[in-house]
């Protein structure tokens, strides 16, 4: 069993971790309303703007994906429950619950893939950008989002069960050793945001282990809905962060970012023993 070197739990038990959340009824009321996760599709959305859109798959989308003007988008998560809250808000695309290690696709058949705040939650993430590789087509898109600068490591990665945050030369190196030509990395999120989520991440924490009582970190049951009041406060307050958020991002060099995204299109591999017989 594999083990995390920077807390010393098991592999296993980080990556359920993030799974229990899709069991908090306040959690899924409140998830999309989140400044972050908006900004990211925003970001997201706006690459694929000229893009000559197939057949998209979208891994590890839980409640809030990236891409969903798209009929032709097939979504990915190993949540049960989050496949079958999608299905209800979205039902003509298709949902698949799969380990984004073992994509049960056939070779070469998405134009484009979408693995947004993924990677950092797979101890092998290598194996995901590989199996990727296989479904996508020749010159096929790659997106992805990841959490940017080791040192920004804090509370809130931690809660959500990440297992690392990258650098902009270790993501780069990893897409280019998985047969991916990085074709450019933006921002999508500036330092900003450092100051906002372990605070946040810390008093959540309180919170939950409040309503559980002691008897766990996330408890499996939480009020069945949030007040509508408290909807309209919470997405009032994350329209506010996007404003700022978006302007300061605006203005953060790209080494100080704390999410990047990264565009990348799958090599083509030549034939070699066809070249040699050409010369």
């Amino acid at each position: 069993m594999q083990t995390d070197k920077r807390t010393g739990t098991h592999a296993e038990d980080r990556s359920s971790r993030f799974q229990a959340f899709f069991l908090i009824d306040e959690y899924l009321n409140l998830k999309n309303y989140l400044y972050n996760y908006r900004l990211r599709k925003r970001a997201v959305n706006q690459l694929f703007i000229n893009e000559k859109i197939g057949r998209v798959l979208e891994i590890g989308s839980g409640i809030s994906p990236m891409i969903t003007s798209n009929h032709a988008t097939v979504y990915s998560d190993i949540s049960l429950h989050a496949m079958r809250t999608m299905k209800k808000s979205m039902p003509s695309n298709a949902f698949i619950v799969a380990d984004c290690k073992h994509l049960p696709f056939k070779e070469g058949v998405f134009t484009h893939a979408v693995a947004s705040e993924v990677l950092e939650h797979i101890p092998d993430d290598r194996m995901v950008l590989k199996e990727l590789c296989r479904v996508l087509a020749k010159q096929a898109c790659l997106v992805v989002t990841v959490p940017h600068k080791k040192s920004y490591y804090a509370a809130d990665d931690d809660l959500v069960g990440h297992f690392r945050r990258y650098e902009i030369s270790e993501i780069n190196s990893l897409l280019t050793q998985e047969s991916f030509h990085v074709k450019n990395i933006t921002k999508v999120l500036g330092f900003l945001e450092r100051c906002i989520m372990p605070p946040a991440a810390i008093a959540y924490s309180l919170f939950l282990k409040k309503k559980s009582a002691g008897k766990s970190s996330l408890p499996r049951k939480l009020p069945r809905s949030v007040s509508p009041a408290c909807a309209l406060l919470f997405n009032l307050i994350n329209m506010a962060l996007i404003a700022v958020l978006w302007f300061e991002n605006i203005i953060t060099p790209l080494s100080l970012s704390s999410v990047i995204m990264i565009k990348a299109e799958k090599k083509e591999h030549l034939d070699v023993m066809a070249v040699l017989k050409m010369q």
